[in-house]
């Protein structure tokens, strides 16, 4: 009794269409695993036959699953040599051979002895592309990269190399890592200088999901498609400008399903599906899904049912390197128009307001929030962290919002305080030295003490200089705070700005717009805009919405 005929099928491409990358070790290891599965589900079993009840061995993978790192590519030369040497092309032949037995290989020695006649193969080859061109250190990394070595993640990544595809692939698809350039500096900083002198999408903070979407292009035959899942927000944010330029450029946008607030896959940020394509298209598709979706299930019936003509057909001529307007509502050109039309007019947030900031960091809001108020010049108030009520020099509180205390037009109040052991001078914040804090104000100053050695710890460890272990993480400006200003909350459905004009802090939870002093219409002025229904509309439609219509300022 034979396999299942799927098990041929899937065995064939396997080995001659599907390819895998990911620059960690262990999911290259879970990607095999899980094709070993979907071959073992289509093998039978037969108890007269001796030898593993005729279960067929499992295919190697090592050469067709790699870690490496994507986004970085080597410098293979350009001399004339590298076109005319006739070793190479038999050489590449001769690989692609003992990959192929290696791929059925059965017993380990054979596995062992076409190892390492693989190595060899490839010592000669780089070899040769470092006499033709090659620098040395890329010749030695294409030497130095072994297929067989599965604890090992490649520097680089090179189709050519690794599998033997010298006219790009048909098709690309992925789920790209959401990581903004802060967290790749940090860790890295070397590897995201790299990204950015390689990369034309790596512009302001970018994603690395940006990055990925220029590789995916530049890995395509000139007729390939990239299929991401990824988010939309580099359509109208400003780390998206790079990304936007090549995709408008290129006409590249083939299809977009947004998936809104519908949370499909577990990633810490909503996402959708984009498919790119490298030769230019008129026009593409966009479809939003709808809010009654619930499920993957009730997704994929729904996505089923749909056809080309219940999508919006957007025209790529209408993109550019400014913010995308996608909408899949009815009389999408109408509201398109509509935005472009608002897009033009001449004012911006930047020419009105000095900046959108953001309010102070503690570094223990047990610790330095009190609930409570100031009765001559003492403070009473309730501390969590000490589960009891304390004495403080009203001086250093300052009256703080969070983001539910602001409403839409609402006169502004609160309860809790900020322990705010910092003056200004010259229009700058600073901590107050010790010796004079202590001197000063002795009551906040023991009051603080005993969290010294945890202060001290957080500071080391978020880089802040600790001799100031008592002040604030992220005091920010104290003049940015102590006058007339417009504050809205971080995460608002409908616009819920309201007009300051008591001095009050906030949190992070909350911003704080400035007038630039060049502007001479009235707050009030301003506020009744930003509160606009069609200033929630442009936010609606251009910005990045989370589930149940709740818009995030920050983003």
């Amino acid at each position: 009794e034979t396999n299942d005929l799927d098990y041929g099928r899937k065995l064939y491409l396997i080995e001659n269409c599907i390819y895998g990358v990911d620059i960690q070790p262990i999911a290259i290891q879970i990607s095999k695993l899980r094709f070993f599965i979907s071959l073992i589900c289509d093998q039978r079993t037969n108890k007269n036959k001796a030898q593993n009840c005729g279960v067929r061995p499992l295919p190697n993978l090592e050469t067709k699953f790699v870690a490496a790192n994507t986004l970085i590519s080597l410098d293979r030369g350009q001399s004339q040599l590298l076109l005319t040497d006739q070793r190479l092309p038999k050489l590449e032949r001769d690989l692609a051979t003992i990959r192929h037995k290696h791929f059925a290989a059965q017993r380990r020695r054979d596995k062992l002895a076409l190892q390492k006649r693989d190595a060899e193969i490839r010592e000669k080859i780089s070899g040769i592309l470092a006499g033709g061109g090659m620098s040395g250190e890329a010749s030695h990394q294409l030497a130095a990269w072994d297929p067989y070595d599965q604890n090992a993640s490649a520097p680089f990544f090179d189709p050519e190399w690794m599998y033997g595809i010298t006219d790009g692939f048909h098709v690309v698809i992925g789920n790209p890592p959401y990581l903004r350039i802060q967290g790749i500096t940090n860790s890295t900083p070397l590897l995201a200088l790299e990204y950015k002198r390689a990369f034309r999408s790596a512009t302001g903070r970018f994603d690395l999901y940006c990055l990925f979407v220029e590789a995916g292009l530049a890995f395509l035959n000139p007729k390939g498609i990239v299929n991401y899942i990824m988010p939309l927000k580099w359509t109208h944010s400003d780390f998206g400008k790079g990304l936007r330029s090549i995709a408008s450029d290129g006409k590249h946008v083939l299809r977009v399903i947004s998936l809104e607030a519908l949370q499909v896959f577990t990633a810490s940020t909503y996402s959708s599906l984009v498919w790119f394509s490298k030769s230019p298209v008129a026009k593409f598709t966009y479809t939003e899904v709808p809010e009654n979706i619930a499920d993957i299930y009730s997704l994929k019936r729904w996505l089923v049912s749909r056809s080309i003509a219940d999508s919006v057909q957007i025209s790529s001529s209408r993109l550019s390197v400014k913010a995308w307007v996608l909408t899949g509502a009815a009389g999408s050109t109408c509201i398109s128009d509509l935005i472009d039309k608002l897009a033009r007019q001449p004012w911006t947030v930047k020419d009105v307001f000095k900046g959108i900031s953001q309010g102070v960091v503690s570094i223990g809001d047990k610790i330095y929030l009190l609930k409570g108020c100031i009765t001559g010049d003492i403070f009473v108030g309730y501390s969590e962290q000490t589960a009891s009520n304390v004495e403080l020099e009203g001086q250093l509180m300052k009256p703080l919002l969070k983001g539910d205390d602001v409403k839409r037009y609402c006169p502004l109040k609160t309860s809790y305080h900020v322990l705010y052991p910092h003056y200004e001078k010259d229009g700058k914040t600073h901590p107050i030295p010790e010796d004079i804090f202590k001197d000063r104000y002795p009551l906040a100053y023991a009051y603080l003490k005993p969290f010294q050695p945890q202060l001290t710890q957080k500071k080391i460890k978020y880089k802040t200089n600790p001799t100031y272990w008592y002040s604030l993480h992220r005091s920010r400006q104290m003049p940015m705070f102590e006058q007339t200003k417009i504050i809205t909350p971080e995460i608002s459905l409908g616009t819920n700005m309201t007009l300051d004009t008591d001095n009050f802090y906030h949190n992070t939870k909350c911003y704080s717009l400035v007038k630039n002093s060049v502007i001479a219409e009235d707050y009030k002025f301003w506020l009744a805009i930003l509160n606009s229904s069609l200033m929630w509309f442009f936010l609606n439609s251009t910005g990045y919405v989370l589930r149940g219509g709740i818009f995030h300022v920050q983003d």
